[in-house]
């Protein structure tokens, strides 16, 4: 590969992705390589390279001659998510704890935090989404461990669809935001128990929220693309 195929194939799965993230391309959705190529006016080769990574990225299946099949989010995924969130999201708290914020590091937090805010009074969740997305990211940037920084991106990138899809059916209240503040009130004034307490509540509120979403919509294939 060329190094205009290899800078092509990044743009191909960033626009791809961001399509398949925001719900433009929903569970279900077939789109081949033609088509795709077609679209992001390119050849098929770079196209085709990024389908590949969004196949590793757990978002599509690449079937031959029938480009790729966008996954849905299911009830056993949000289990599964979940269930490493709530085990390892912890450790980059205890990591924060361990040393603390910077005065530049809480301004950047409390504007993600401001940002959800004004969203959700919008009533933009597109918008909501990407901020508490990027509150969650700088979180585990903070915390230094790139290991698990690395684990962590993935399932958000999976859940991510889900949240913002039950968002936007459902919508959101000024008091879906407020256990952010709560969480970082407690990492300000060093008190890990209360921290991790209501990190977990976070947690385990926003699983059953997306269980109960999920599996009310049956967010599966169309009858005839399970294969």
């Amino acid at each position: 590969m060329n190094k205009s195929d290899r800078s092509n194939t990044a743009i191909a799965y960033r626009r791809l992705k961001e399509a398949i993230q925001n719900n433009q391309m929903r569970p279900g959705t077939q789109l081949l390589e033609r088509e795709a190529a077609e679209t992001l006016n390119m050849s098929r080769t770079p196209v085709r390279e990024a389908m590949l990574l969004l196949q590793r990225d757990g978002l599509v299946r690449v079937r031959p001659r029938q480009g790729m099949l966008v996954l849905p989010i299911t009830t056993k995924d949000i289990i599964d998510i979940y269930e490493i969130l709530q085990s390892l999201e912890p450790i980059a708290l205890k990591g924060i704890l361990a040393r603390g914020l910077q005065e530049e590091e809480v301004s950047r937090l409390q504007e993600l935090m401001d940002l959800m805010d004004v969203a959700i009074e919008m009533n933009r969740m597109t918008v909501w989404a990407g901020a508490d997305r990027s509150f969650h990211e700088y979180l585990l940037t903070l915390s230094e461990n790139k290991q698990l920084y690395g684990c962590l991106i993935r399932l958000w990138d999976q859940s991510h669809r889900a949240r913002l899809l039950q968002a936007q059916e459902c919508g959101k209240s000024p008091e879906d935001n407020l256990i952010h503040r709560k969480v970082l009130a407690a990492v300000l004034e060093g008190n890990e128990p209360k921290a991790m307490e209501l990190y977990q509540q976070k947690h385990q509120k926003a699983r059953d929220t997306l269980l109960e979403f999920v599996s009310a919509r049956k967010l599966e294939f169309p009858e005839g693309l399970e294969n």
